[in-house]
């Protein structure tokens, strides 16, 4: 899907966040497949549609404040 090249294109985010997002939800993939008594597409976008419902979608990572942000 190349998504890792979308985001790299994204000047306003520090060159170290851009794949921040992408890195965590791979995490929860990983996870999922760990943990999945059998990890296929059809029970991962359910288990995605579960903790959406349950619990308000999938934990975010802290974003750090950068020197550019602007506190408008």
């Amino acid at each position: 899907m190349n998504l890792d090249i979308e985001v790299a294109a994204r000047p306003w985010v520090e060159p170290g966040q851009r794949r921040a997002n992408l890195d965590a939800f791979a995490d929860v993939i990983k996870d999922y497949c760990r943990h999945a008594p059998q990890a296929d597409l059809t029970g991962f976008l359910y288990w995605l549609e579960q903790a959406a419902d349950k619990e308000k979608g999938l934990p975010l990572r802290p974003r750090t404040p950068t020197q550019t942000a602007c506190s408008c």
